[in-house]
């Protein structure tokens, strides 16, 4: 099965993740039944038969698996690095991983997918898909999986770069997160209440601004002054499902666009000035439809040229950056529901970063943000990625007390 040529861009990351892996983890409280769950994962099958096909790097497709017995579920006891992505070859095995845990009446769920085949949003239609069986009602998804964005990139037309995109090759230069690789695998999370969050709603309203943005600029201000810049490159990524009909379709797939984001930070700047600006550069940017930028060179030559020259093409369209950023937005409560469970928490992770590479991840689940970041490394990098959260959550804090004033 050929796969999407944004599916060809997650082998440019080899060497900086442990594997390409999105997971999401959830805590449940009630009585939850994993030979269900077994059952609901096998009737997945028949809807996104490719996540349990082997992936082909060189020629950018999935091949199907003869193997009768392909295992996707593993207690989290014994296998959190297996779940996590150390151990983990999608060249050899299936896209899907489930790890369990089960304590009275308290089940945790990681249920992991590669990032070959799906990005976050698609990790999240499937779990709507899972929960759908395992509770026994009708998906309201077609049998068919969709990935091709084809006709997206086909019918977009990309507006010029903003000026501060033009930035991308001068921007300032960081060699990333403090501390060196080693054997231990971290993941961290720091929370925004309810009531915090709906603060912060309320002050972005007044300015005009959306969540991703007010959480983007408490993210570009801690970075510049931690490391000392003025400017610094953070991609934004953007769902392009958004741009097409998909409200009814099964979507396990790479759909993900990046806005190229410049940020100024000087030392006079108030959260609000780099609030206002990167609100103007989003506005312009999403005018321009500038997620679809390079996309149209990348499926044409997606599969035509093996992974490590297609990295010199595509990179202005995807830099290479140390500190990246993602934001699911919110999780629908419903469609990680399982029946006879109460959903007490759910957040997403991206891929487990080498160093120096450091990524920040925020998700909402039930008004309840997540800020979170997965990394190996030493005690060094695990202290100073806390950190890094710590402060974002502290300047979102400050602006909201600022903001009261």
């Amino acid at each position: 099965m050929r796969g999407q040529g944004l599916d060809r861009l997650q082998s440019l990351r080899d060497g900086k993740v442990i594997c390409p892996v999105i997971n999401c983890h959830l805590q449940l409280e009630g009585s939850f039944d994993r030979k269900r769950l077994a059952r609901a994962v096998e009737q997945t099958r028949s809807y996104v038969p490719e996540l349990f096909y082997s992936y082909d790097k060189r020629r950018g497709c999935f091949k199907e698996n003869h193997s009768e017995k392909i295992r996707v579920l593993y207690p989290i006891e014994n296998n959190l690095p297996r779940i996590a992505g150390r151990g983990w070859d999608p060249t050899t095995g299936p896209q899907l991983r489930i790890g369990y845990r089960q304590e009275g009446k308290m089940t945790s769920l990681v249920i992991g997918m590669t990032h070959f085949i799906s990005d976050a949003k698609g990790l999240l239609t499937y779990i709507s898909l899972l929960t759908a069986l395992y509770n026994g009602d009708t998906p309201s998804f077609k049998p068919e999986n969709t990935r091709s964005i084809a006709y997206m990139v086909h019918k977009t037309r990309v507006g010029p770069s903003t000026c501060q995109e033009k930035q991308v090759v001068r921007q300032n230069k960081t060699s990333g997160l403090p501390g060196k690789d080693g054997g231990g695998l971290f993941c961290l999370n720091m929370e925004m209440s309810s009531p915090q969050m709906e603060q912060l709603s309320h002050k972005a309203h007044e300015y005009g601004a959306t969540m991703n943005e007010v959480f983007l600029a408490a993210y570009a201000r801690v970075i510049t002054r931690l490391y000392g810049m003025e400017t610094v490159l953070i991609p934004c990524p953007a769902d392009l499902r958004r741009f097409g009909n998909f409200s009814h379709v099964l979507t396990v797939a790479n759909m993900t666009g990046l806005y190229r984001v410049v940020v100024e930070v000087r030392k006079e700047h108030r959260f609000t000035d780099t609030l206002q600006q990167l609100h103007l550069e989003m506005l312009t940017q999403k005018k321009r439809r500038r997620c679809f930028a390079g996309l149209s060179l990348l499926q044409r030559l997606g599969g035509r040229i093996p992974p490590a020259l297609l990295k010199y093409p595509v990179r202005t369209g995807y830099p290479s950056v140390p500190f990246s950023y993602s934001n699911i937005g919110v999780i629908d409560s419903e469609g990680v529901h399982f029946r006879g469970c109460r959903t007490r928490k759910c957040f997403l992770t991206g891929a487990y970063r080498k160093a120096p590479d450091f990524q920040l991840t925020v998700s909402a689940y039930q008004n309840t943000a997540t800020l979170n970041t997965v990394l190996c490394g030493n005690d060094v990098r695990r202290r100073n990625a806390a950190r890094v959260l710590s402060l974002v959550r502290r300047e979102l804090l400050d602006w909201i007390r600022e903001a009261e004033k």
